[in-house]
């Protein structure tokens, strides 16, 4: 409760954060150094005036209600050691608008970053569980979860009958949900000696190798009697990353007879 407390300069002995320790401060940066492996539940809850927040490597969870209620909070750099977020971490945080999860984050706690100002979030590639009502009442318009995703019941629900679009992989056990837009497998729908063409599909884009990516479903200079392997993915856009990308397939191009021809 000391609003009038602007600045904070933490030694690099401290490894933790106690809970409620700077409740209600007036602080308007963070920069958590290194050795900082525990932050306690509502650490920095209620810091109207805190903008930007780093958090340090070796943290490996943000308690619960932590920066809850944050109102001017619009960018947070999270760690590549981070395993979970919990409940309300980031709830009522108003002015952040775009979060990018780690590879290492596991689990994300309920109402985690409801009622934020969320437009895009970019999940980590092993995301297990979103907790219920995570996202509730959120800008976002659609999102793109990986297949690690299993419990996400209710977690993309939303005020007003508004839905979020959840993009999943086919076989995902995330899909179970009528918001939930599986994503299609790549399918030929013409194939040459030297060029395969796949299904065209209305804001996918498409790959040979699975990192280089081209909006043309089109594929040619290819080598005749080979197999190929190919993937497709929802493109980014304004308000969202782009999508995980799909299971491959292989798709073979055709042999060409004795003068060449098919």
């Amino acid at each position: 409760n000391c609003n009038e407390l602007e600045t904070i300069v933490l030694p690099r002995s401290n490894t933790e954060i106690c809970g409620g320790a700077f409740y209600m401060t007036a602080v308007k940066t963070l920069d958590i150094p290194e050795g900082i492996t525990c932050i306690g539940e509502k650490a920095f809850n209620f810091c109207d005036s805190l903008a930007a927040v780093t958090l340090p490597e070796g943290l490996t969870e943000i308690s619960n209600g932590t920066f809850g209620f944050c109102k001017s909070l619009s960018s947070v750099e999270l760690p590549d050691t981070l395993t979970s977020i919990g409940d309300e971490a980031f709830a009522c945080c108003s002015s952040l608008e775009s979060v990018r999860l780690p590879d290492t984050l596991l689990s994300i706690g309920e109402k985690a970053f409801t009622l934020s100002g969320l437009k895009n979030v970019i999940f980590g590639c092993n995301i297990e569980k979103i907790g219920a009502y995570a996202f509730y009442s959120t800008p976002l318009d659609a999102v793109f979860l990986p297949p690690s995703a299993k419990e996400t019941y209710n977690a993309f629900e939303n005020s007003a009958g508004k839905k979020i679009k959840v993009y999943v992989v086919p076989g995902s056990a995330a899909e179970n949900n009528e918001n939930f837009v599986p994503l299609e497998l790549p399918a030929a729908e013409k194939t040459g000696l030297t060029e395969i063409a796949l299904v065209s599909y209305e804001g996918l884009e498409y790959s040979i190798d699975g990192e280089s990516w081209q909006s043309s479903p089109v594929f040619t200079g290819l080598e005749t009697d080979t197999e190929y392997t190919f993937y497709q993915r929802y493109a980014a856009t304004e308000t969202a990353a782009a999508s995980p990308c799909t299971t491959p397939v292989s798709i073979k191009t055709l042999r060409g007879g004795i003068s060449g021809n098919d």
